[in-house]
């Protein structure tokens, strides 16, 4: 799961709630800008704000979600995900 939010939501307690919510997955967690061109390797699910568009190239919407959006790769997910196991312990830490 690669999960894209606005800046001011870090300043908000945005990293640490979203890897709580998140936990037991591997999960990254990057600001907004990160986005554009491909996937990342072994991700098939995005979550991103809503109303900006797919933030990589080949995602389609799954469900929206507030104001969030799933985004999912449809077909074969190539290679493992850099994205690191989030788990309850660190989850309460924040990080992600």
């Amino acid at each position: 799961m690669w999960t894209l939010f606005p800046p001011e939501a870090a300043e908000e307690h945005g990293t640490p709630y979203l890897a709580w919510e998140l936990r037991g997955g591997r999960v990254c967690i990057e600001p907004e800008q990160r986005s554009g061109g491909e996937v990342p390797r072994g991700v098939r699910y995005v979550i991103a704000p809503a109303g900006t568009g797919a933030p990589y190239t080949g995602l389609r919407r799954a469900r929206p979600a507030g104001p969030y959006v799933l985004w999912e790769r449809r077909g074969a997910v190539r290679g493992s995900s850099d994205c690191p196991l989030i788990a309850v312990r660190e989850a309460r830490q924040g990080r992600g």
